[in-house]
């Protein structure tokens, strides 16, 4: 009786580790980023403007970057949550970090942005992750400020991401 409710027990902890995991399939990988995705939609649009501005910035400065750079796009917020650790914060949607470009899906995002809204901060992650690469110490108001110069981002036209 011992035996069966202990594999009974780890049994039950394999099944709930396999349903919890979150699974991330490699499906494109550029000069400059590595793509990773959860769901069946098309990504293009969001890999030219990452591309796109990735090369201008890069370009600007003269700068090419030692390693490309994961982008993994989330099906939904609650699993773009649970693979950073996030709390349940509807207004993060989009993050860059030594981990690479994270983001929810456009297509399923919720009230956080939309496809449109999704070009424009890509973009910015792109200007953001060559700037941490060059150097990480740069203070957080100049970051912003070189990421937003950069893709001609309009506050008052964007969603607050």
């Amino acid at each position: 009786m011992k035996k069966v409710c202990f594999i009974l027990f780890i049994l039950l902890i394999f099944m709930s580790y396999l349903f919890s995991s979150i699974n991330l399939i490699k499906i494109y990988e550029s000069e400059y980023f590595i793509y990773y995705i959860q769901d069946k939609y098309n990504y293009s649009g969001l890999s030219v403007e990452l591309e796109k501005q990735y090369k201008s910035f890069s370009k600007k400065i003269d700068y090419t970057t030692k390693e490309k750079k994961p982008v993994r796009i989330f099906k939904d917020i609650n699993n773009f949550h649970k693979y950073l650790n996030l709390e349940n914060d509807q207004n993060k949607s989009i993050i860059y970090n030594k981990d690479g470009i994270n983001l929810v899906s456009p297509y399923n995002a919720g009230p956080a942005y939309n496809y449109k809204s999704a070009l424009r901060v890509i973009g910015r992650a792109s200007v953001l992750s060559i700037l941490e690469e060059i150097n990480k110490d740069l203070p957080i108001w100049l970051k912003n400020g070189i990421c937003g110069y950069e893709v001609n981002y309009d506050k008052e036209k964007s969603i607050n991401i």
